[in-house]
C-alpha cells in the first residue's frame, strides 16, 4: 500500500437531459463546460412591466458539465481516483440526483440491454476487479450489498425474496470473487426494485437505490496480518419535483414525492454539516434511512461526488436552480489530507485468513 498522502475532495457535476425545449434565452454555458448561468426568474417577471432592464443571471460553478458525453466519459471524469483511494481505505459516496425523467438511473445503472451503455455502478466493478488482480491471492476481498430505501424502510435486494431490514446490520453483504459474477448480481438486483406500474415511462421508481462495494485489503507486516477497509456507495435518488406541478410526477402520490424531495433535503443538510462543522462523521439519529445508511462515509474524510441532472425547458428552471444550489455547497467543501494506514486484523478474521493460507 502506498504511503503517499491522500487528499479527499467533494465535486459537483452537471448532466443535461437532451430535450427539444431547451430555453437558451434563460440558460448560458461557458465554453470550458464548468460554469452554467440561469436567468433570474424574479427579474424575468419584472421585465414584463419594464422592457429596459438588463437580463440578470445566477452563476453556478461545477467541476464539469456533461452535454453529449458518453457513459465512459462520464465515468472517467466522475470516478477518477475513487477506486485507487478505496484500496487505500478511503470511503466514497457517488450520488445521482435531479428532476424526474432526467437520466439519473441511466447515469448510475445504465442500460442492461447493452454492455457499452452500462452505468457508473457496474463500471466500478470492472475497475475494482482489475485493481484486485494486481494483488496477491487472498489479499483483497470484495463484498457487495444492494438496498432500496423507501421512506424510512430499508429493503435488501440481494435476498430471496426481497427482505425488509429493521436494522442496518441485517443488510446482507455478499462476497464476490469475479467481475462477471458481480455485474450479473447487480443487474438481477436492479430488477427487484419496487416499480411504479402506472408511470408514463418504464422502470419508474419512488425509492432510493444504494449499491455498496466493501473492499478489504489484508497485508502481513512483521508476521502480523493488517487490514484496511473502505466502502464505495453508489446512490440513485428518486426524482425531485414540486409536488403536483409536473405531469411527469403525476404518477406519484403526495407522500412518495414528498419523500423523494426529503431525501435530497436531508442529503443537503448532511453536506452542509460537513462544510460548517467539519465533522468527521455525519450521522443523524433522527434522519431517514438514506443518511443513516451512509453513516460515516458522508464526512470530510471521504470523497463525495454529486451528479446533478437537469432539464432546461423554461418550466423546469425553478427545480434546475434548486439542484444547482446544492452543487454550489458541494463545490465549497474542502476535504482532509491524510496518510493511509493499516490496522490489526480482528482475531476472528486472523483465524479465517490462516485457514485460507
Amino acid at each position: 500500500m502506498s504511503k503517499q498522502p491522500i487528499t479527499v475532495s467533494s465535486k459537483f457535476f452537471i448532466r443535461i437531459f437532451q430535450c427539444v425545449k431547451i430555453d437558451w434565452e434563460c440558460i448560458r454555458i461557458e465554453k470550458n463546460k464548468t460554469v452554467m448561468y440561469v436567468r433570474s426568474l424574479q427579474e424575468l417577471e419584472k421585465k414584463k412591466d419594464s422592457q429596459d432592464s438588463e437580463p440578470l443571471f445566477w452563476r453556478f460553478q461545477a467541476e464539469y458539465i456533461f452535454q453529449k458525453s458518453s457513459q465512459r466519459q462520464v465515468y472517467d471524469k466522475v470516478l477518477y481516483d475513487i477506486v485507487r483511494h478505496g484500496f487505500a481505505g478511503v470511503d466514497s459516496v457517488i450520488v445521482s440526483l435531479g428532476q424526474t425523467y432526467s437520466g439519473k438511473t441511466y447515469t448510475m445503472l445504465g442500460n442492461d440491454s447493452s454492455f457499452l451503455l452500462r452505468g457508473i455502478a457496474p463500471r466500478i466493478a470492472t475497475e475494482l476487479y482489475q485493481k484486485k488482480s494486481t494483488y496477491k491471492p487472498n489479499e483483497v476481498s470484495i463484498y457487495i450489498s444492494v438496498v432500496e430505501i423507501c421512506g424510512t424502510e430499508v429493503w435488501d435486494l440481494l435476498t430471496k425474496p426481497v427482505k425488509k431490514c429493521s436494522k442496518l446490520g441485517q443488510v446482507q453483504r455478499v462476497l464476490v470473487g469475479k467481475e462477471e459474477t458481480a455485474i450479473k448480481l447487480l443487474f438481477r438486483s436492479f430488477k427487484k426494485r419496487k416499480a411504479v406500474s402506472h408511470a408514463p415511462y418504464e422502470g419508474a421508481t419512488s425509492g432510493a437505490l444504494i449499491v455498496t462495494y466493501h473492499t478489504n485489503v489484508t497485508k502481513v507486516i512483521d508476521c502480523k496480518p493488517m487490514l484496511t477497509e473502505s466502502k464505495i456507495h453508489c446512490v440513485d435518488l428518486p426524482g425531485v419535483e414540486t409536488v403536483g406541478r409536473s405531469e411527469l410526477t403525476s404518477f406519484k402520490n403526495t407522500l412518495e414525492q414528498s419523500w423523494s424531495n426529503l431525501n435530497k433535503t436531508f442529503l443537503e443538510q448532511g453536506i452542509l454539516s460537513m462544510k460548517t462543522y467539519r465533522v468527521k462523521e455525519t450521522v443523524f439519529s433522527r434522519s431517514p434511512g438514506l443518511i443513516e445508511y451512509l453513516g460515516k462515509s458522508l464526512s470530510t474524510s471521504s470523497n463525495l461526488r454529486i451528479i446533478g441532472h437537469v432539464r432546461l425547458a423554461h418550466e423546469d428552471l425553478l427545480m434546475t436552480k434548486s439542484v444547482l444550489r446544492l452543487g454550489a455547497i458541494v463545490q465549497s467543501i474542502k476535504g482532509d489530507t491524510f496518510t493511509p494506514h493499516l490496522v490489526p486484523l480482528p482475531n476472528s478474521e486472523q483465524e479465517e485468513l490462516r485457514n485460507k493460507v
